[in-house]
């Protein structure tokens, strides 16, 4: 079996090999550098960007704070009283500043749930007038 190795010279190099392997490893380098630039601009900008939607959106739309517990704590005890009948709709409209404005509020949202046109609704409304 070591009969069948080649006595020769196993080291051997090409012809021109070591002239032309700087420039083709320069070569590989700049291609690789140029991608690595390309993509890290397109990720650079990327950031930017969706950093500014998140800036605007955030600075646009104000976050709603919480009501604090003490007035949550109040309501429930109005919706109580009004519900067990020690309350009736004058005294809970004396609390407010306008009065007006409630009651508005009121009407806007029992007549919302009634699917009339406009004519219809001032027709209705002329009924029980």
């Amino acid at each position: 079996m070591k009969n069948n190795i080649p006595k020769g010279n196993i080291f051997r190099v090409p012809e021109g090999y070591f002239e032309s392997l700087p420039d083709q490893i320069m070569a590989k380098k700049l291609q690789n550098k140029q991608h690595t630039t390309w993509i890290s601009g397109v990720a650079a900008a990327i950031t930017v960007i969706l950093t500014s939607l998140l800036f605007f959106k955030l600075l646009i739309e104000p976050t709603a704070e919480p009501a604090p517990p003490s007035t949550l704590a109040v309501d429930e005890e109005i919706e109580m009283l009004i519900d067990r009948g020690h309350w009736n709709a004058e005294d809970v409209l004396s609390l407010s500043d306008d009065p007006n404005v409630i009651l508005d509020e009121l009407l806007y949202e029992h007549w919302r749930s009634y699917p009339l046109s406009e004519s219809e609704l001032e027709e209705e409304l002329w009924y029980y007038y």
